[in-house]
């Protein structure tokens, strides 16, 4: 380690005495930064005597105190300027923390309506001792005009509605200019997938003299077909779906989804529209259907609402029956509510290679048994959550569903369906584990080789609960995945522990964008 010897030179009227040591707040400075760092830190004189082999021989000279610190700035910032905390006085003035100062106060001011500020710092010598040297500092501050956007000016090229925008946005019309709101505003854009912005957005004048938020880009491809197989070399099962998340240029969601799985037949359609009027309060429909040797029917309707820019919440109905196909008089109605949270800070909706989500919710649901004539209330939750994080070419997500019934138990109705059985592996995975109370946690590590190819295995560990108590099963698999928009193929195998080597369940998939 470089040691640094420092004299400091202290001049009385009597003598000159050289006192030489080691103070440990700057016996980490390097000596090829030397004097400069220390004029940094206040020691204005600060010079360099010598240099021998690892040892500089420095006189400091007489520190910078700060004696007066004012902002020179108009009146009608000067509330905004009530959470800035000025350098304190009687302190050696330091360069790196006006600095630090300067940014804070602009970008308080940005955040406040004022988009074009600028700070500045002007210092005076205003006396000197024997031992230290008296500055006065004035904090100069230039507001610029002040910015209220009347609209947003929507440049996308495509078919992408302007209301879109201001509703991924949370854009306001009349709102002053926050650079924190349009830069959180701006990732939630983002992360929506539907828009490629080619600059971040920016305020403008207009010839009235009126402020717009200008947002620049072309529509992404939010449409797109899938077809998957599932086969473990005697059932063969496959679905196909059509997803849009920007239905003509709307906003619009849509998923329809046809699935064939040995002998069981499902349809699931669900439905978005973005906003209301100017409400930022997204009303969605659900239904699903499952026919086998049993018919279940769920319908959902709900309304979806932002909380934050990465915080939404979902409230809604939830009504279904089930029963056998030999009795159809029979089996189970229910009608129940859900309430719920979603916060997101992904990078990208399909392939993530940073951020979060985590969702969580409560339903409350009244079930009658029609064959009994029972009724009966069941409260469960549920959350579930993926975390992803990428260094180089190497990404690893971890997924975590937990579920379960808080009242009552129902163990009758736990159960397992080991991987490598009839079912699709993607829909498999997700579905494997029924019960009272059900967790699984995966870990999907991926190796990413160049722009469009991508390694990956899987580790499932689940654990559910029935009449004999918890059960720990586990299930693994590798596959490739092949992404070259507008296309993207995928091919894994995967299989429980128990069953051989070959007797599990490959999944080819393939999806289209448009």
């Amino acid at each position: 380690m470089i040691r640094i010897l420092l004299k400091i030179l202290i001049i009385n009227a009597i003598l000159n005495a050289y006192v030489v040591g080691v103070p440990k707040k700057f016996s980490n400075i390097p000596i090829d930064s030397l004097p400069q760092d220390l004029w940094e830190k206040g020691y204005w004189h600060a010079r360099v005597d010598s240099i021998h082999g690892d040892t500089a021989f420095v006189t400091l000279g007489k520190p910078a105190i700060l004696k007066s610190v004012k902002f020179v700035c108009p009146d009608s910032v000067k509330d905004f300027l009530k959470k800035i905390n000025p350098p304190k006085t009687s302190k050696i003035f330091h360069i790196n923390e006006i600095i630090c100062l300067e940014s804070e106060i602009v970008n308080e001011l940005k955040n406040n309506g004022y988009p074009f500020a600028s700070c500045s710092t002007a210092l005076a010598k205003i006396d000197e001792t024997d031992s230290a040297i008296l500055v006065d500092l004035d904090i100069i501050i230039n507001p610029g005009i002040q910015v209220i956007l009347k609209y947003l000016d929507s440049r996308i090229e495509g078919r992408t509605k302007k209301e879109v925008l201001k509703h991924l946005m949370l854009f306001r019309p009349g709102m002053k200019y926050s650079q924190k709101h349009i830069d959180r505003g701006t990732q939630r854009l983002r992360r929506a997938g539907i828009i490629a912005l080619s600059m971040p957005p920016y305020p403008a004048i207009n010839q009235n003299g009126d402020f717009a938020l200008v947002v620049r880009g072309k529509d992404m491809a939010a449409n797109s077909f899938q077809g998957m197989l599932g086969t473990n070399g005697k059932d063969v099962s496959g679905e196909i779906q059509f997803i849009s998340k920007n239905l003509f240029g709307t906003g619009r969601k849509v998923n329809l989804l046809a699935s064939h799985r040995k002998d069981q037949v499902t349809f699931f359609f669900f439905f978005m529209e973005p906003f209301i009027g100017n409400l930022n309060i997204s009303p969605q429909v659900n239904v699903n259907i499952e026919i086998a040797n049993y018919i279940r029917q769920n319908y959902a309707l709900g309304f979806e609402f932002p909380l934050t820019f990465e915080l939404s919440g979902y409230a809604g109905v939830k009504m279904g029956r089930n029963y056998d196909k030999q009795n159809p008089h029979g089996g189970t109605k229910l009608f129940g509510g859900e309430f719920s949270a979603n916060i997101s800070t992904i990078d990208d909706p399909i392939f993530p290679k940073h951020g979060f989500i985590v969702r969580a919710g409560i339903m409350a649901t009244k079930l009658e048994d029609i064959d009994e004539g029972k009724t009966r209330l069941a409260v469960s939750a549920k959350t579930n959550q993926l975390f992803v994080k990428t260094y180089k070419n190497f990404s690893l997500w971890l997924r975590a569903n937990i579920k379960g019934y808080l009242s009552p138990r129902f163990p009758d109705k736990s159960c397992w369906y080991p991987l490598g059985g009839w079912r699709n592996l993607r829909g498999f995975r997700e579905n494997q584990f029924y019960g009272s109370k059900v967790g699984v946690i995966s870990f999907e590590p991926r190796i990413f080789i160049g722009n469009t190819w991508a390694a990956l295995l899987f580790f499932d560990f689940g654990a559910y609960l029935d009449f004999s108590g918890w059960h720990k099963p586990k299930s693994y698999g590798a596959g490739v995945e092949y992404k070259n928009p507008p296309a993207a193929i995928s091919i894994i195998y995967g299989i429980s522990e128990g069953r051989a080597l070959d007797e599990g369940l490959v999944h080819i998939g393939m999806r289209l964008e448009m």
